[in-house]
C-alpha cells in the first residue's frame, strides 16, 4: 500500500516538468513559425534576391589598351603647336618646319596741325615663337596689292596664305569706308603718312628679315610714321594733319 501511494507522488511531481517541457516547445515552435513567415514576406516583397553566395575568386587582369596618339604640345615632335621653350640662350622648340599660323593687326595715328610727330605699331605677336635665329624675310602688302595674291603672299586679307615657306606676310585690309588707304568721299583715308610701313623687332630694331639675334622670334611690329618725321630732330609742330587707320592680316609659315 505504501508503495502504491510512493508511485503516485512521483507520477504527480513529474507532471509539472513535462507541462513546463510541453510549454517550452510550444513557445520555440511559435517563434520558428514566426521566422519562417518573416522569411516568407520577404521573399514576397523581393523575389529575385535570393541568399547571398560565397564571394568568388578575383579574375585575371585584362590585357592593356593600345597606347594614344602623342599630344600636340610640349617640346618636342615638331607640331605646329609646338610652343618655344626659352632656356636663356634663345628658344628651342617653335614653329615647325611647313607650319602657318596667322593673325590680325591694326594702327591708328592721328597728329592734328601744330602736335608734335608720331609713329605707331601694327602688332603681329606669333603665339608660336620661331625657332632660334630662323631668318624669314618680311612683306608687305598694301590694299591694292593684297586683292593679287603676290607670291609669297598668294592669299588674301580674309585667309592669308604664303608660299614658299620661309616668309612673313602683312596684308592691308581695305572694305571698310573708315580704314581705306586712298580715295574720296569714303570716309576715312590716309593722309600725311607714310605710304609704306617697315618692320622691327620687339627691341625696335629695324629689320628686314628675321633671325639677326634673335630679332623677330616672338613678332613683328609693323611701323607707320608721319610724313612729317625725323629721327635726328623730332618734329615737334606737325604743318599738317596727320590720319591713318589701318587694319588687316598676318602670317608667317616656317622653312
Amino acid at each position: 500500500m505504501r508503495k502504491r501511494r510512493e508511485n503516485t507522488r512521483s507520477i504527480e511531481a513529474a507532471r509539472p516538468r513535462r507541462r513546463g517541457l510541453a510549454a517550452r516547445l510550444c513557445l520555440a515552435a511559435a517563434t520558428l513559425g514566426l521566422l519562417v513567415l518573416c522569411s516568407s514576406a520577404q521573399a514576397l516583397e523581393n523575389p529575385l534576391i535570393g541568399p547571398t553566395g560565397p564571394t568568388g575568386e578575383k579574375g585575371a587582369t585584362g590585357e592593356r589598351g593600345p597606347t594614344g596618339p602623342a599630344g600636340s604640345g610640349g617640346g618636342g615632335s615638331g607640331e605646329a603647336t609646338n610652343f618655344g621653350q626659352y632656356t636663356g640662350a634663345g628658344s628651342a622648340g617653335g614653329l615647325a618646319s611647313g607650319k602657318q599660323e596667322s593673325g590680325v593687326w591694326a594702327a591708328t595715328i592721328h597728329a592734328p596741325i601744330g602736335s608734335e610727330q608720331e609713329q605707331v605699331q601694327g602688332v603681329a605677336s606669333f603665339p608660336i615663337p620661331l625657332k632660334f635665329r630662323e631668318k624669314l624675310k618680311l612683306n608687305y602688302r598694301n590694299e591694292a596689292e593684297a586683292l593679287m595674291a603676290i607670291a609669297p603672299c598668294v592669299g588674301s586679307t580674309q585667309e592669308p596664305v604664303i608660299l614658299p615657306t620661309g616668309n612673313f606676310c602683312a596684308y592691308r585690309g581695305g572694305k571698310g569706308a573708315g580704314s581705306k588707304e586712298a580715295g574720296t568721299g569714303v570716309g576715312n583715308v590716309d593722309v600725311n603718312v607714310t605710304s609704306k610701313p617697315f618692320f622691327e623687332g620687339p627691341s625696335g630694331e629695324k629689320i628686314e628679315e628675321t633671325g639677326l639675334s634673335g630679332e623677330g622670334d616672338v613678332g613683328i611690329l609693323i611701323v607707320f610714321r608721319t610724313s612729317e618725321f625725323s629721327a635726328a630732330e623730332p618734329i615737334t609742330s606737325l604743318a599738317a594733319e596727320a590720319d591713318l587707320n589701318a587694319a588687316g592680316t598676318w602670317a608667317v609659315a616656317a622653312k
